[in-house]
């Protein structure tokens, strides 16, 4: 089974796919973090079956961000109500890259876990923001890492189970940085699970 099924939905759906193995989790995420304007307000996603979701990015007095996914919003009533998932993490720099870190909040917390990066399991997403407000979000391939861990370019463990196969990187943050620029950024992205979402009207720049 090819394990880079990353449904083309937004970050609640990443979330899940990260739970049942289908992206690479990171126990050390990118050096960061660093302040993204941009990043902050609404956005609409709307799928290949046309169902439609929101993601808001809230700004914290310190340079972590919380972000709220909700799925289903015009389908609530055939998908028992719309799906809703918070994370938290922070917006990271490599050169002109940008990235995000991020990380389920449990939802039996309402405050946020402790900003440090060696606290919980943390899924890296590619962000890119254009001009005309769209930004395009692209998980890490789960194969891609299978193989740089297996061939011994970074340190992680591969877990192959029946149906899926689990991939956690342990590099240091650092290392993976490193990597990055070394290997270029298509080397790590699974690019055919691009989401794309459209700053709301109201937000627009």
């Amino acid at each position: 089974m090819r394990n880079d099924g990353f449904p083309l939905t937004p970050l609640l759906i990443a979330v899940a796919a990260m739970v049942v193995s289908c992206v690479p989790v990171f126990q050390n995420p990118l050096p960061g973090p660093d302040r993204e304007p941009r990043l902050f307000g609404e956005w609409v996603s709307t799928n290949e079956t046309g169902d439609i979701s929101h993601v808001y990015f809230f700004p914290r007095q310190t340079r972590w961000l919380d972000v709220v996914a909700v799925g289903h919003v015009n389908s609530p009533a055939e998908t028992n109500g719309v799906s809703v998932q918070v994370f938290e993490g922070y917006a990271a720099r490599l050169d002109d890259l940008l990235f995000l870190c991020l990380r389920k909040r449990p939802a039996e917390r309402n405050t946020a876990q402790k900003e440090t990066s060696d606290t919980g399991d943390f899924m890296i997403l590619s962000a890119d923001l254009s001009r005309e407000g769209w930004m395009a979000i692209t998980p890490f391939s789960n194969e891609k890492l299978q193989e740089m861990i297996e061939s011994g370019r970074l340190e992680g463990r591969v877990e192959k189970g029946r149906f899926v196969t689990s991939v956690r990187v342990s590099a240091p943050g650092e290392v993976l940085a490193d990597a990055i620029r070394e290997k270029g950024l298509a080397s790590f992205l699974n690019t055919n699970a691009t989401i794309l979402l459209k700053r709301c009207p109201a937000q627009a720049e």
